[in-house]
This record gives C-alpha cells, sequence and structure tokens, in this order.
C-alpha cells in the first residue's frame, strides 16, 4: 500500500495528536533538575541541602583529577573551592553550606550544571559545577 506524499504530514500530526508530550513541570527523574513536586514527596526534607542530598546526591560529588568521588561538603568545609552555589541569580560565598538556610518553603525548583558546562558558561571558579535554586522571592 503507497501513502501519498501529501497526505504524509496530516497523519504525523494526527499521531502526534494522539499522544500529546507531558508538561515539563510533570516530568520526574531529571538528573539535572529537582522540583519542589518531587521535594515535597518526602514529607521529611526541610532545606535545600536536604533534598539534594536525598533524591540527587550525586550533584555534590566532585568529578576533577585528583579529586574524583570526593564530597564538595568536604572541600567547602577544608575552605577549597568546590561547586558554585547559586541562589536567584546570587553567588553564594558559603557555596554548599549556604544551601543549609534555604528552606523547602521558599524553593521553586533547583537545578545543576556539570563542571564542564559550568565553566564553558560561567569561567573560572565553576571547575567542579554549579547548583541553581530558584527561589518563591526570585519570581518577578
Amino acid at each position: 500500500m503507497r501513502i501519498h506524499r501529501a497526505l504524509v504530514p496530516g497523519l504525523i500530526l494526527a499521531g502526534l495528536m494522539a499522544f500529546p508530550a507531558q508538561p515539563a513541570q510533570a516530568q520526574k527523574g531529571d538528573r539535572n533538575k529537582l522540583t519542589i513536586e518531587e521535594i515535597t514527596e518526602k514529607d521529611d526534607i526541610t532545606t535545600a541541602l536536604e533534598a539534594i542530598r536525598r533524591l540527587r546526591s550525586n550533584w555534590l560529588r566532585i568529578r576533577a583529577s585528583g579529586i574524583a568521588g570526593s564530597s564538595a561538603d568536604d572541600r567547602y568545609s577544608s575552605g577549597k573551592p568546590g561547586l558554585a552555589v547559586y541562589v536567584d541569580d546570587t553567588r553564594m560565598p558559603g557555596g554548599v553550606d549556604d544551601l543549609k538556610a534555604v528552606r523547602v518553603e521558599e524553593i521553586v525548583e533547583i537545578s545543576f550544571m556539570s563542571g564542564n558546562n559550568a565553566l564553558a558558561r560561567y569561567g573560572n571558579g565553576h571547575e567542579y559545577g554549579a547548583i541553581f535554586v530558584k527561589t518563591k522571592r526570585g519570581l518577578p
């Protein structure tokens, strides 16, 4: 059976309408994003740092030569560079430790950028990656 070329776009459109894509907010398991819906599914999470430790702990593992497998918490507590942390587009001087002060009630979304991507986009000081927290305070 041959399908006339003029019918192909209509068939593709009909197929797409039959199986609509999920909205971005509804998708779970994005390895570089944590939504408030995912975080609040766990009743006992109270801070951004707890959410990351429980739901995306791999974000806190530093992947750079010579320190693979180290914890970002350890690197910050020893005063060495580590993950860059931003809350509402402001870089936090305390890094990962500052995530302890961000309450779940304030969070809209948390996202992660790998070291290579963060270094390319933001430059030096981002070699180990970056965590971005968007809060309700930062919304227009």
